[in-house]
């Protein structure tokens, strides 16, 4: 788990013992952080860095490296989580220099400009549409159209829990503290209060890890929050006062069977496992963000015809 601090270093902690350490910083040119999320292969950590218009992968070992910065059009990346990918692998990150949202087709530039507004968060759900926070909760679907969702206002995270419930955090007025509502699914009338009391700033991040009861919350000068979603209880297990809460991102190893690289095992994934029995030339065409090795179901440490069996056994059996 990480979380980004005004201190412009990346903070790598264990949610259980607390136990905590540096995995990037200055030295490695990043500058203001405002949004950390993993990439769909899980193989790198995607980090916003604002005050150099950088937005950088940071490998296991800390090594950091440029995905995108000026030269591609990034102005000003920030936000609340305000990066991630579809399940096409195109890369989304809000700037707010331009104030917009930008898209980066499958990963790579040039960007294309969404909309006008003050953008700040993103993320994708198991509907195969685009979530954005500009102001209220926004969804765009595939062919670019964008809806309002729901009728909250001021938000600032939203993420979508391990079985595709959406959850929303918004500011109070007069910053009188932050909210957590959760919808059964994408259900804009089946709104819930989850939690509040948490401290109000300019930034506010929620996650989640593998448990779908657990929600964890970062807030600016004050630190890291478990959530019990089912009873909205909270406490704090990682005390910061240079957390500026830009960024939150836990860890999950991706899912066999997940070929887009959504967090999800459904129908979507048909598809790229087809291209993946069809070979490595299929598959990066259509999902090269993702693991070919998802399609090993079988364990035999490669992907071919006698994986089928397997992958229909999990769809059938997947909620």
């Amino acid at each position: 788990m990480c979380a980004a601090t005004r201190k412009d270093y990346v903070v790598e902690f264990d949610p259980e013992s607390g136990e905590s350490w540096f995995l990037a910083d200055r030295s490695d040119g990043l500058c203001g952080l405002t949004g950390l999320r993993f990439s769909p292969d899980g193989k790198r950590l995607r980090i916003l860095s604002y005050w150099n218009a950088r937005v950088a992968d940071i490998d296991p070992a800390g090594n950091a490296t440029t995905a995108h910065d000026a030269n591609d059009g990034i102005g000003g990346p920030i936000g609340s989580n305000g990066l991630g990918w579809d399940r096409a692998g195109n890369f989304y990150v809000t700037d707010d220099y331009y104030y917009a949202l930008l898209k980066f087709p499958a990963d790579h530039p040039p960007s294309t400009k969404i909309g006008n507004g003050s953008f700040f968060t993103v993320t994708s759900g198991p509907d195969g549409n685009v979530y954005i926070g500009r102001g209220g909760v926004y969804r765009m679907d595939q062919w670019g159209r964008i809806e309002r969702f729901g009728d909250l206002t001021r938000v600032a995270c939203i993420e979508f829990d391990p079985l595709g419930n959406l959850f929303v955090s918004t500011w109070l007025l007069d910053c009188a503290g932050v909210a957590i509502h959760a919808y059964n699914g994408v259900d804009p009338s089946s709104r819930r209060l989850v939690s509040t009391g948490f401290t109000c700033g300019n930034y506010f991040a929620i996650t989640f890890c593998e448990d779908p009861d657990r929600l964890y919350a970062v807030t600016e000068g004050d630190g890291v929050y478990a959530v019990y979603v089912p009873s909205g209880e909270s406490a704090l297990i990682y005390n910061s006062r240079f957390v500026t809460a830009g960024g939150l991102a836990c860890y999950v190893p991706p899912k066999k069977g997940d070929l887009n690289c959504d967090r999800w095992v459904n129908a979507f994934d048909i598809d790229p496992f087809i291209a993946a029995v069809m070979g490595d030339a299929a598959y990066d065409a259509l999902a090269p963000h993702c693991d070919r090795m998802l399609a090993d179901l079988n364990g035999d440490g490669s992907v071919n015809a006698f994986d089928i069996d397997a992958f229909i056994e999990l769809l059938t059996k997947t909620p």
